[in-house]
């Protein structure tokens, strides 16, 4: 199937900052998508929590973190992107359930008081 060209646009707008190769912002600490374990799951759970939510900074630490981006993108944004991500780095097909996936987790997140 073609690439999702919005998802590969919010990649290249927001995700390459840090992650592309000659990332000025990068300057090599942060890994490269291609090696994420995250992208080779069964399940798109963890990819969709960390786009969600990001990855704190470590206490007493000064990273890596990720910043979350639950608050520019929509679920079904989430959704796609994670399947851009797989495709493009993880060399993998689509998973079949993201945004049901994306979904569940903002319904979770939304009835936490």
């Amino acid at each position: 199937p073609p690439a999702d060209a919005t998802a590969a646009a919010v990649v290249d707008g927001v995700c390459a900052n840090c992650h592309a190769p000659n990332a000025p912002i990068a300057e090599g600490r942060w890994p490269s998508l291609a090696a994420s374990t995250t992208l080779q799951e069964d399940s798109p759970r963890n990819a969709i929590q960390i786009l969600r939510n990001g990855i704190p900074i470590p206490p007493g630490t000064g990273g890596p973190f990720m910043p979350g981006f639950s608050h520019i993108l929509n679920d079904m944004q989430i959704a796609r992107v994670a399947n851009y991500l797989r495709g493009h780095f993880g060399g993998r097909p689509a998973w079949s359930n993201t945004q049901d996936m994306a979904q569940e987790i903002s319904e979770q997140k939304s009835a936490q008081p």
